[in-house]
């Protein structure tokens, strides 16, 4: 009974076994090309995030601060060159924005609040724009840069200060 048992069984020819192999590396090859791209897309949406989060969160702060700012000190503040500094008056309250290592730094009554920007993104360029015509205001333009791939962003606002207009 054994030896027809055996006599039945066939092995695989050469052929199938490199068919096989060719289906295997196909599929591994699609399954590996969609992690890499799924990879990259997380990257950029990362940086993405990154870049919408931190200069949102720059841009409302300076605004709030210029907007509740009763005037400018312009012999403190560096102002149409980069890197900029900015200092505002309320009362006898200062706040200070300037660059420290490429970060943007916020100070208040002259000690450090804190930095604005962190992690992956540094500041490149920060100018600050003083027009007194009509009415007093500030304009702010800020190139963001991820240090991880050099991809940069640009965000600019302008705010009317209290009471000048």
């Amino acid at each position: 009974m054994t030896t027809s048992f055996l006599k039945n069984k066939k092995g695989t020819s050469l052929l199938e076994v490199i068919v096989y192999l060719a289906i295997f590396s196909a599929f591994s090859t699609i399954i590996v090309n969609s992690l890499l791209i799924s990879m990259q897309l997380y990257k950029e949406a990362r940086t993405n995030r990154e870049f919408a989060e931190q200069g949102s969160l720059v841009m409302e702060r300076i605004s709030r601060s210029v907007r509740g700012a009763s005037a400018v000190n312009v012999a403190s503040s560096t102002l149409s060159t980069s890197p900029g500094v900015l200092v505002l008056t309320n009362g006898t309250s200062t706040t200070m924005f300037d660059v420290n290592s490429g970060a943007l730094r916020l100070t208040e009554n002259g000690a450090v609040s804190g930095n604005l920007t962190a992690g992956r993104i540094s500041v490149s360029s920060l100018i600050f724009y003083y027009y007194n015509a009509t009415s007093t205001s500030v304009k702010t333009d800020i190139q963001l840069t991820d240090n991880v791939s050099g991809r940069s962003e640009s965000f600019s606002t302008t705010n009317i200060l209290r009471n000048a207009y």
